[in-house]
C-alpha cells in the first residue's frame, strides 16, 4: 500500500509539473504572437511594413497601392472597391495624421484581406530620426468600409467596443505640404 501511495504521488507531481510547463509554453506562444504583430524597431522601414501587409493579404492579393499624403486616392479606392465587390484578397496603405490641429508624426494605415476573408488593420509609424524607433501594429478588423461615416472616401475599419461603433481612422487628413524630413 505504501509503495502504491508513493507511486501515485510521483505521478501526480509529474502531472502537475507537465501542466505548469504547458501553461508556460502557451503563455510564451501568445506573447510571441502578440510581439510579432506589435513591435518597435529602429530598423523598421516603410518597405518592411508594406511587406508585412502583403504577407497578411497573401500572394494572390490585389495590390491597391500606397497613397501618400496629398496624392489622389481615387485609383487606389477604385481598386479596393473592385476587390471588395469581387471578394478578392487585397491590401492598401494610406498616409494619415490623426488630427490636423494636433502635431503628430505622419503614419500609414493599411487594410488587408486574405483569401480566407480575414481582415486586418495595420498601423505603421516610421522612425523619424536615426536613433528613433518605428512601430508596427496589426489588429483584426471586423469590417472594412469604403467610405468614412462623414461620406469622405475611405477606407476605414469599423469595430464595436462595449456596444459602441468606432471607425479607424475617424477621418483622413491630407497634408497641405509634406512635413520636413
Amino acid at each position: 500500500m505504501a509503495e502504491f501511495e508513493l507511486w501515485t504521488a510521483g505521478r501526480a507531481a509529474k502531472a502537475i509539473f507537465a501542466t505548469a510547463a504547458a501553461l508556460v509554453l502557451i503563455g510564451v506562444a501568445i506573447w510571441l504572437a502578440n510581439w510579432s504583430d506589435n513591435y518597435r524597431s529602429t530598423e523598421l522601414t516603410q518597405e518592411k511594413a508594406f511587406a508585412r501587409m502583403r504577407g497578411l493579404a497573401g500572394p494572390d492579393a490585389l495590390d491597391c497601392g500606397q497613397v501618400a499624403g496629398g496624392m489622389d486616392a481615387s485609383p487606389a479606392l477604385r481598386c479596393l472597391e473592385r476587390a471588395m465587390r469581387e471578394g478578392r484578397p487585397f491590401w492598401i496603405a494610406r498616409e494619415n495624421s490623426f488630427h490636423p490641429r494636433v502635431a503628430m508624426e505622419p503614419h500609414w494605415m493599411g487594410y488587408t484581406r486574405n483569401r480566407a476573408g480575414r481582415q486586418s488593420l495595420v498601423i505603421f509609424y516610421e522612425p523619424v530620426s536615426v536613433d528613433a524607433t518605428g512601430s508596427l501594429q496589426v489588429r483584426g478588423c471586423p469590417r472594412i468600409q469604403l467610405r468614412l461615416d462623414d461620406g469622405l472616401p475611405g477606407p476605414t475599419c469599423i469595430e464595436y467596443v462595449d456596444g459602441k461603433r468606432y471607425q479607424l481612422p475617424p477621418f483622413w487628413f491630407k497634408w497641405r505640404t509634406r512635413p520636413a524630413e
